[in-house]
């Protein structure tokens, strides 16, 4: 049980680093305005992840409320939403 739960964080610290050059990738390719919205979807990414065992109720409701909030602003510029 102790080695399976010193592989799961020695994973966790895999995906992390790699999420971390995926945001400096990321920051290279687009303007700076643009790579501060993806860092923090990056961030919100990992904790989802991480907290999705425990507080997946109260994720879902807090992603829901942000993704209607943000499908009502692409409406307002025509955008099409889905």
């Amino acid at each position: 049980e102790i080695e399976q739960l010193n592989n799961i964080r020695k994973h966790a610290k895999e995906m992390e680093e790699k999420i971390n050059q995926f945001r400096n990738m990321l920051s290279e390719i687009i303007n700076e305005e643009k790579s501060e919205i993806i860092s923090t979807m990056l961030q919100i990414r990992k904790l989802v992840i991480e907290l999705s065992q425990t507080k997946q109720e109260e994720i879902q409701k807090m992603l829901n409320k942000t993704l209607n909030e943000l499908q009502d602003l692409a409406q307002e510029e025509g955008i099409p939403v889905e």
